[in-house]
């Protein structure tokens, strides 16, 4: 199962826990960075080097890091996380969805997730995430996943956040 882990503005990343996170789960990496009020998206980092090069430049900047181990679709940098969920909003994905792959089965269970439901709901709704009927529906769909939002001002949200645990300052 992928790694997840959200890194609020000041926090400086633990190398050792996210190369252990690398090892483990090495079908890619990324992170998306709240940035000069915009959320960037960098992705599709196939070794550790790459992906420590390309993040220490945000290394104080609030950040959701995605380490990938590929469950659906190909193994390639498009199924990288996060994925953008409209222009100020990205997402990571810790888990399985249990859930047709069919528009595109080169792509994972996260980006169809994200096509077919999130892009919808954020459309109509920039803080979809954050509405208690939205989220409620959205963590028991995901069931045994985790999603990490990350919008360009500095708002997060993670659906099914007791599933997973914070480390110091960090999730």
């Amino acid at each position: 199962m992928c790694l997840a882990v959200y890194k609020p503005a000041g926090v400086h990343p633990d190398w050792d826990a996210y190369s252990n996170g690398f090892q483990r789960n090495s079908d890619g990496a990324g992170f998306a960075v709240v940035d000069a009020g915009k959320v960037r998206i960098h992705k599709g980092f196939f070794t550790f080097d790459e992906f420590k090069e390309a993040f220490a430049n945000f290394a104080d900047k609030q950040c959701a890091v995605h380490f990938r181990l590929t469950s659906h679709g190909k193994t390639n940098a498009d199924n990288c996380h996060p994925f953008r969920v409209s222009d100020e909003l990205a997402l990571i994905h810790n888990g399985v969805l249990n859930i047709a792959c069919d528009v595109n089965a080169s792509m994972s269970d996260t980006w169809h997730y994200n096509r077919l439901i999130l892009r919808p709901l954020a459309a109509r709704d920039r803080s979809f995430y954050r509405r208690p009927d939205i989220s409620f529906m959205g963590e028991q769909a995901i069931a045994g996943s985790k999603f990490v939002f990350l919008r360009a001002d500095g708002d997060f949200g993670i659906w099914n956040e007791s599933d997973g645990h914070w480390h110091g300052d960090a999730w």
